[in-house]
């Protein structure tokens, strides 16, 4: 990964240049291959299918919109509409 400002490179991982201290952008969510997911997943699933924490699943739903639906209390999320979101986001 290379620096967004000077280019250097950097190690995956980094939240800062070291040569320059420019902020780097967080990675964009790597999804796992459709096949390997269930079709209806709950937080913990989606959050790992994401690659996010637990928490930031909710902060999705709270500020980004992230489609779900609630069995009882708990929340699920159906695959097609998570994908459908994530598309439109990036479309955006």
């Amino acid at each position: 990964m290379k620096c967004i400002k000077c280019k250097t490179e950097l190690p995956e991982a980094a939240k800062f240049c070291h040569a320059c201290g420019a902020e780097q952008p967080k990675p964009e969510p790597v999804l796992k291959e459709p096949a390997q997911l269930p079709p209806v997943m709950t937080v913990a699933e989606l959050a790992s299918a994401l690659k996010v924490s637990r928490p930031q699943v909710y902060i999705l739903i709270e500020r980004d919109g992230l489609p779900f639906t609630t069995l009882g209390s708990h929340k699920r999320f159906i695959w097609e509409d998570v994908l459908a979101w994530l598309k439109s986001r990036t479309a955006a």
